[in-house]
């Protein structure tokens, strides 16, 4: 995968997984809030926080791997282009 194409699908992970986050933080508490004390909703409501989360958390995790996979192959573009290495080629 190219540079480029790996930047802005780590840009749009990264964007989605801080939107999510953030819609989570408002809107989680806010449903267990309105939800609590009712005796067959909040259940339910913790119920759905699961696959909600796990679903966060793969996400953030591919998010930061292709962070990395950026940073090193920016690495590796940068250390191609130092007048070292491109004093070997010639």
């Amino acid at each position: 995968m190219s540079v480029s194409a790996l930047y802005r699908r780590a840009i749009t992970r990264l964007v989605l997984c801080l939107l999510v986050t953030n819609l989570g933080a408002i809107i989680v508490p806010y449903a267990l809030y309105k939800t609590f004390g009712t005796d067959g909703v909040f259940p339910a409501v913790l119920l759905c926080l699961l696959p909600w989360g796990w679903s966060l958390s793969n996400g953030w995790r591919h998010t930061i791997a292709d962070l990395v996979l950026l940073h090193n192959a920016l690495a590796i573009e940068e250390f191609d282009r130092t007048p070292a290495a491109l004093e070997q080629e010639v």
